[in-house]
């Protein structure tokens, strides 16, 4: 039996409870021994090892395949799907460098999680685009004010004065949850190709 209890040091830790029932002559049972095991490190060494395969080791957010899989779980339900996307990133990149580059994703992925709800489904799906599912949200107008919040806190990122701001393009779809991956994947995929078409740094909204 595996057992997560508090220790003398105010720490909590793993242990593994092995017990081995004595039985008398009869077979009735006399007395039981137990031996106590620290397995705490290989308990934490086995949790680290399946965060760093389901979540993006910069951001913190889902990875790419663990995202499809963790939105294909809930997308029988209604709900929206968005995209999102840096705007000129490769010139962030190729004039402040890549650090400086970095530190814009990982911002935009903390401004996700603050956006979203716990049971709401956020990852990064690309080097600088990112998804997130919005379980039971399917009024546009609350759509609106979300996409509009991201992409303020996003224009908020400081780089240096001669670049103006970091925006987003977004694209978004309603769904009803009778729709797959694939096929709600692919049209919030061309709402976000229109804004990006379309001057960038905004949102479109549709629903399937």
């Amino acid at each position: 039996v595996d057992m997560y209890v508090p220790c003398s040091d105010g720490e909590k830790r793993w242990f593994e409870l092995d017990i081995k029932v004595i039985k008398d002559e009869d077979g009735k049972n006399r007395y039981a021994i137990g031996k106590l095991k620290n397995i705490d490190k290989d308990k934490k060494e086995k949790h680290q090892l399946i965060e760093n395969a389901t979540k993006d080791l910069m951001t913190g957010l889902l990875n790419q395949a663990s995202f499809k899989q963790m939105t294909m779980t809930v997308i029988s339900k209604p709900g929206t799907f968005i995209i999102m996307d840096i705007d000129n990133f490769k010139y962030i990149n190729d004039n402040f460098g890549h650090d400086v580059g970095d530190e814009v994703i990982k911002q935009v992925a903390q401004i996700i999680k603050e956006s979203c709800r716990q049971y709401d489904v956020s990852g990064r799906i690309g080097g600088d685009e990112f998804g997130l599912f919005l379980l039971e949200i399917t009024d546009q107008g609350q759509i609106e004010k979300i996409c509009e919040r991201i992409n303020a806190k996003v224009s908020a990122i400081k780089l240096e004065d001669n670049f103006k701001k970091v925006t987003m393009s977004m694209g978004a779809t309603i769904t009803t949850g009778n729709q797959s991956y694939e096929d709600v994947f692919r049209f919030a995929d061309q709402q976000l190709y229109s804004v990006k078409k379309n001057g960038k740094a905004s949102h479109r909204i549709a629903k399937i």
